[in-house]
């Protein structure tokens, strides 16, 4: 057991290591939040990302939508799934626990799922929200931005083309393969005798479907992969996959 929890932390660590490399946020903050992950951080106005920033997009009406979204859900959900419901997805999970019948579901169905990203990062970046055990909660710092104190501004990011939003559904999703995932869920879900949403969302698995990863490396970029799905739960899946690719 002591070995399998050492291995985990060690891949958690090889997941921010990636994180790390392609991130647009300053980097001396970057490496401060990784020792202090809900330290409210100021950019050191000195890295390469920061000289290249230009934080002029007032985002402080968005910010305030996903923290009403993530008070809806009572603080106890993950990025991916407040990313999907601010979009109007309605996954299996998101029917189950009531989510599609919230007032901010579908509140920003406007928004591509690296748009909301964006702003999401932007607001843990700043400390208006915190992660623990990857489920996102506010801090108390968002009264003064309820009340309209401060105001919150991030580098532009709205792409030019507006991308159509899918309900329960990813554009250009392999359905043949998909159907081959879910099998994969189930037969874990059976074996570990817990529910199949607790594995990867209907989401993850359409991004699976989609994306076709090659490698585990591949599989840590998509949303709802963290470090210890991607040990225990990935294989089996990443075995689908090229099984899948090797006959087409």
């Amino acid at each position: 057991q002591a070995d399998d929890d050492y291995k985990d932390k060690m891949g958690e660590k090889l997941t921010k290591m990636i994180q790390y490399t392609k991130t647009k946020k300053c980097l001396e903050a970057t490496i401060v939040h990784y020792f202090e992950p809900n330290e409210k951080l100021e950019e050191c106005e000195q890295c390469s990302n920061c000289v290249q920033q230009d934080k002029s997009y007032n985002m402080t009406q968005e910010a305030k939508m996903i923290i009403s979204c993530i008070a809806r859900m009572k603080q106890q959900e993950s990025y991916s799934v407040i990313i999907q419901v601010l979009r109007g997805e309605s996954t299996d999970y998101i029917k189950y626990k009531g989510y599609d019948q919230i007032s901010t579901h579908g509140l920003m169905k406007g928004y591509t799922t690296s748009e909301l990203s964006h702003l999401i990062d932007e607001l843990r970046f700043k400390g208006f929200l915190n992660e623990n055990d990857e489920i996102l909660m506010c801090d108390t710092s968002i009264k003064k931005l309820l009340s309209n104190e401060v105001e919150v501004f991030t580098t532009p990011f709205k792409q030019k083309a507006t991308e159509k939003v899918f309900i329960n559904t990813v554009e250009g999703v392999d359905r043949v393969l998909f159907s081959q995932l879910v099998e994969v869920r189930k037969k874990l879900s059976d074996k570990l005798t817990i529910a199949p949403v607790s594995i990867f969302s209907d989401y993850t698995l359409e991004e699976f479907a989609k994306r076709k990863p090659a490698s585990k490396q591949d599989m840590i970029n998509i949303d709802g992969v963290g470090s210890y799905k991607l040990k225990h739960y990935c294989p089996a899946f990443l075995e689908t996959i090229q099984n899948y690719k090797a006959k087409v």
